[in-house]
């Protein structure tokens, strides 16, 4: 049974970034339409699941595939839609893109690259 650190599984923590590679098209695409990085969204993939599509076996919550969207704090999305890359990109990129909208409205002195 492999190991669980804080919420996250680190059985497969070496095979997460050629995980991430081989979703790069959607990967970009999601962080293209929500003027991210495409890096910050593989990253929070990597970091929630080692990029696989799993739901969370840690931490209490109903995090479902790559991106670990919580489906109890996130009624509207369905387990279907988690588990979809595009569709899991794209929320990730949207919940990113309007993370650092309320960061630079609460703090206009930050350049882009602080947010």
């Amino acid at each position: 049974m492999p190991q669980c650190i804080g919420n996250c599984w680190r059985e497969h923590e070496i095979s997460a970034p050629a995980n991430a590679i081989a979703n790069w098209n959607a990967i970009q695409a999601a962080a293209a339409a929500n003027g991210v990085s495409p890096a910050l969204v593989a990253a929070i993939g990597v970091r929630e699941t080692g990029f696989r599509s799993i739901p969370q076996r840690c931490g209490g919550g109903q995090g479902a595939g790559r991106f670990q969207i919580d489906l109890a704090q996130n009624p509207s999305v369905t387990a279907a839609q988690a588990y979809n890359i595009a569709y899991a990109a794209n929320f990730t990129a949207n919940m990113l893109a309007t993370n650092m909208a309320t960061l630079a409205a609460k703090y206009p002195n930050l350049r882009p690259a602080q947010l």
